[in-house]
C-alpha cells in the first residue's frame, strides 16, 4: 500500500486512517512542521508525501531542509542527487549538496557543486561568497583572488570579497598588494 495502510479491519477504520494519513501529508501541514522546527515529524511527512507523489518538487525541499537542519547531511545529499533527477537545474538541490559537504569539511566536493551553480546562474552571489570562503579554506588563494574579483565585478562594495582579497594576498607573500588594498 502506498499509503502503508492495509486492508484489514473495519472500512469506517481503513477510511480514518487514510484521511489522517492525507492530512498528516498534506502541503499545509509540511509548512507548518518547518515553521515549528518539528523536523522528526516533517521528515515523515514529507517522505510518505514523495511516495504518494513522486514529482513534486515542494516535498523534496522540505525534505532536504529538515535533514540538513538536523545536521544529516549524508542523507540531505542524497536527498538532493534524488531531486536533481527530477530537475536537474534544481539551484536549491545543488546548494544544499555544496553546504553539506562544507559542512562535512569535504572542501573539493562543495567547490564542485559551488561551481556548477555559477555555470548555471553566473551572478549567484551567495554561492561566489560560499566558492570564495572554500577556495581560502582550502588555502587556494590564487583562485579565492580570481573568485573575489569577480564578486567585486557585481558589487564593487562588497566588503567579504575585499577582505578575502587582503587575507589571500598577506598568505600569499603578497605584501605589497595587501598594503595597496589597505590604503
Amino acid at each position: 500500500s502506498v499509503r502503508g495502510i492495509f486492508g484489514k479491519g473495519k472500512l469506517s477504520t481503513l477510511i480514518q486512517e487514510v484521511e489522517e494519513f492525507d492530512e498528516k501529508i498534506v502541503l499545509t501541514n509540511l509548512r507548518r512542521l518547518q515553521s515549528d522546527k518539528q523536523y522528526e515529524k516533517l521528515i515523515n511527512a514529507a517522505d510518505g508525501r514523495i511516495k504518494l507523489f513522486p514529482n513534486e518538487l515542494e516535498a523534496y525541499i522540505h525534505l532536504i531542509r529538515a535533514n540538513y537542519l538536523i545536521n544529516n547531511y549524508y542523507q540531505c545529499i542524497a536527498i538532493c542527487e534524488e531531486l536533481l533527477l527530477l530537475d536537474e537545474e534544481n539551484i536549491n538541490a545543488i546548494r544544499f549538496i555544496a553546504r553539506s559537504y562544507n559542512n562535512l569539511q569535504n572542501h573539493k566536493k562543495s567547490i564542485d557543486s559551488f561551481l556548477k551553480i555559477l555555470e548555471l546562474f553566473p551572478e549567484d552571489q551567495d554561492a561566489i561568497i560560499m566558492l570564495i570562503r572554500s577556495y581560502f579554506k582550502e588555502e587556494k588563494y590564487e583562485e579565492c583572488i580570481e573568485t573575489c574579483e569577480k564578486m567585486l565585478l557585481i558589487d564593487d562594495s562588497n566588503v567579504v570579497a575585499t577582505k578575502f582579497i587582503l587575507r589571500s594576498n598577506y598568505n600569499l607573500g603578497n605584501n605589497e598588494k595587501t598594503v595597496v588594498k589597505l590604503l
